[in-house]
């Protein structure tokens, strides 16, 4: 019972060190047009019953965001939801620079990361809060609460020397669906677990009955 709690804990923080090393979130000052505070607001905070925020990404050049696209769960609490970074960066430039091609006539890089997960905005611009709860931002927010939240974290309303225009681009979101979710955990989880029991099994901290089970379990 103890070696099967040990797993369980291993796992987890294995789990979170994954989280703490994310490198898809962006770093760097960066503020943020009003379209794209019109966005995160009206469309990342405030969804129907239902649907909670999943994770939000913007694009920036010379400072400025550029582009933005968020993903939403189709649960309010985004249980059972398998976020694969590496796909919605893709589909986040992909979509940016149709967008800049088609509406603008621009070819147009688009290089997107991470700014929030969830209710947490994670992007690293020097300014990061000692009390993590600092950085929170809440469902159902207005645009003056996000406004307020923003010029205290730094990324609205500080001066810079760019003397650039900021487009105003249309914001794509995406509803990530249970079958896709599920085909995502199937792939990336389980390996990685099983990767973790075997190294258990080989340090000698499981017997090889207890892997036996723990992998089967795991299988089904």
């Amino acid at each position: 019972m103890k070696r099967l709690f040990l797993v369980i804990l291993m796992l987890f923080l294995n789990f979170n060190l994954a989280l703490a090393k994310d490198k898809y979130i962006g770093k760097g000052q960066v503020q943020f047009a009003d379209w794209a505070i019109d966005d995160f607001t009206n469309g990342y905070l405030n969804l129907s019953a239902g649907l909670s925020p999943s994770n939000y990404w913007i694009a920036v050049e010379n400072g400025e965001t550029i582009w933005s696209m968020y993903w939403i769960c189709p649960n309010s609490s985004c249980l059972h939801t398998r976020i694969v970074s590496s796909d919605d960066k893709f589909t986040c430039e992909k979509e940016g620079k149709k967008y800049y091609k088609k509406k603008m006539n621009i070819n147009k890089e688009i290089e997107c990361f991470k700014f929030a997960k969830r209710y947490k905005i994670v992007w690293d611009n020097g300014n990061k809060p000692e009390n993590w709860k600092q950085s929170l931002v809440k469902k159902g927010w207005n645009k003056s609460e996000v406004k307020n939240k923003f010029k205290d974290l730094g990324f609205y309303g500080v001066s810079t020397s760019s003397n650039t225009t900021t487009s105003t681009p249309k914001i794509t979101k995406k509803k990530e669906s249970k079958k896709i979710i599920k085909k995502k955990s199937q792939s990336t989880d389980i390996v990685s677990q099983l990767k973790n029991l075997k190294d258990l099994l080989d340090s000698g901290v499981l017997t090889n009955e207890e892997f036996k089970k723990a992998k089967k379990k795991l299988l089904n």
